[in-house]
């Protein structure tokens, strides 16, 4: 089954409602199409292949990447141990993407005067889940 068609399986099969925050096998998939769409559009040639998540060629050659969706802070450093062992078979190259967006509480609307305020706004929490993670990041 091609990767395409595996990710549709898990999220025909799941819940992949993005404003609650129980851990689906859909979301998970959501969000590894997600972001080989955005390699895509970006001109990056990339595929789904498991494992890792996905292959892109960002012009020296194939880089593994492995998607992992943290649904909790507890969780960061096992999904980044699954993330190392998806890359393990290429020899230490490779990256972990981490999709945080369940960490932002559930039900809850951003509204700011402006895109760049909302910007800002994620950025600080980006920069907060970093440095609260800095170690087993």
């Amino acid at each position: 089954m091609s990767g395409i068609h595996e990710a549709l399986r898990r999220i025909a099969g799941n819940n992949v409602d993005l404003s609650k925050r129980p851990p689906s096998q859909g979301k998970d998939a959501l969000w590894e199409l997600n972001l080989l769409a955005l390699f895509r559009r970006l001109g990056v040639q990339a595929k789904l292949l498991d494992p890792p998540d996905i292959v892109a060629n960002f012009g020296f050659g194939e880089y593994p990447i492995a998607c992992k969706k943290i649904y909790s802070e507890k969780g960061v450093e096992a999904q980044m141990r699954k993330g190392a062992k998806q890359l393990a078979p290429y020899q230490g190259g490779g990256l972990v993407a981490l999709n945080i967006d369940d960490l932002i509480p559930e039900d809850v609307l951003l509204k700011t005067e402006s895109a760049a305020t909302a910007g800002g706004y994620l950025d600080r929490l980006n920069m907060s889940f970093i440095e609260r993670h800095q170690m087993v990041l």
